[in-house]
């Protein structure tokens, strides 16, 4: 399955819902795995929800820690853009 575009072990995602604070996000990680979903799609407004759970990440998510911190700093640059062209 990958997570933020990053490929992870079902057993890792599941690892995950069970350190997220929001039920909702902690459900469809969960969802995910039971559907075999190729693909989880992460939404701006989780990012900070599974960057805290991923404070301590155990093996296997360090690269989607990466991935999610990657994306966190882009979207706070093209914010600035984005409110300028408005």
């Amino acid at each position: 399955m990958f997570l933020a575009g990053v490929p992870v072990k079902s057993s890792v995602v599941l690892e995950l819902a069970t350190r997220v604070k929001d039920p909702e996000l902690a459900r469809r990680l969960e969802q995910a795995v039971k559907r075999d979903l190729i693909v989880v799609r992460i939404h701006a407004h989780e990012r900070a929800d599974l960057l805290k759970a991923l404070d301590d990440a155990p093996a296997g998510l360090e690269a989607v820690r990466d991935a999610l911190v990657e994306a966190q700093a882009r979207q706070k640059r093209d914010e600035p853009a984005a409110e300028n062209a408005a």
